[in-house]
């Protein structure tokens, strides 16, 4: 059975390694060139070399078992996803490769483990490789996002009481900050407590954000983008005063090794220190500290 898994990994690497070079040499003679980027054929270089260095792990490695051979093989497939995904110049989703691929993965977080660890190994952000993911959180207050088509003021959903929902393609978009300060809120419950006390005045100072916990990929990359667009507005984090909550503070400002090369990390963002837990405060004095002036 191991080597018929074997048969298959070698052919599936030497097929795909052959769809890379004809790829590469057109780019390279023009052909294509005014389809393919110049980033598209970066990630195609790496997706070589990274193809090259299984080739010889399985060859190299004679006591491979096979639920190695198994986990070289998922990466192989979800490698091919992307790889089609760039010559099509579309987009799929962690849970659309999921389900593309039922055959060979058990559950959605070994999907997941592949991504992050072929993100990893090439050193690109995730977005480049034309996988995204559904996003969690939620934006609304002191903030206008402009488009080629049209201008939406976000300080209209908050007086509704509502959200928008982040997206990884915010980037494509322009953000006007009305406001003073964008405040990130841990917890969604938080969030429109907030937005329930209909403070009009608060509303129309702050960029109200929460990630609903640990923040998702969109949500970092939008308040990264936030930073950037309007380096001189203080970001500032209102979480609960525990290890989970200051965890979570960490991972916004600093991220992980596998996150490292999203490029989304906040350093620039101010913890707000509560003397007790979210829930239990006062409604009145979140909005007492949120109208104070962030460091």
């Amino acid at each position: 059975m191991q080597q018929y898994v074997l048969k298959l990994l070698i052919f599936a690497i030497l097929n795909l390694l052959v769809q890379l070079y004809i790829i590469i040499m057109l780019t390279q003679n023009k052909s294509i060139s005014e389809i393919q980027s110049q980033e598209c054929l970066e990630i195609y270089s790496k997706l070589k070399i990274y193809m090259d260095q299984i080739f010889v792990q399985i060859i190299d490695d004679k006591n491979s078992n096979q639920i190695q051979l198994k986990s070289l093989c998922q990466q192989l497939q979800i490698m091919r996803n992307i790889i089609n995904n760039l010559n099509t110049c579309r987009f799929s989703s962690k849970r659309e490769l999921y389900y593309q691929n039922l055959y060979i993965f058990e559950n959605q977080e070994q999907v997941n483990k592949i991504i992050q660890q072929i993100s990893y190994q090439l050193q690109v952000r995730r977005k480049q490789l034309k996988i995204v993911s559904a996003s969690k959180g939620l934006v609304c207050g002191a903030l206008q996002i402009e488009t080629s088509e049209m201008i939406l003021d976000l300080c209209s959903l908050a007086f509704q009481g509502k959200g928008m929902n982040i997206t990884e393609f915010m980037d494509e978009c322009i953000m006007n900050i009305t406001g003073k300060t964008i405040l990130v809120v841990e917890k969604e419950t938080v969030y429109f407590r907030i937005l329930q006390e209909q403070n009009i005045q608060l509303l129309k100072q702050i960029v109200l954000i929460t990630g609903k916990g640990y923040p998702c990929v969109a949500t970092k990359c939008f308040i990264k983008l936030l930073q950037t667009m309007h380096p001189q507005i203080p970001i500032c984090y209102l979480g609960d005063h525990d290890p989970h909550g200051f965890q979570i503070y960490l991972y916004y400002k600093y991220g992980n090794e596998v996150s490292k090369y999203e490029y989304n990390n906040i350093p620039q963002m101010t913890l707000i220190k509560l003397e007790k837990p979210q829930r239990d405060l006062p409604i009145n004095s979140i909005r007492l500290r949120c109208s104070c002036k962030c460091p």
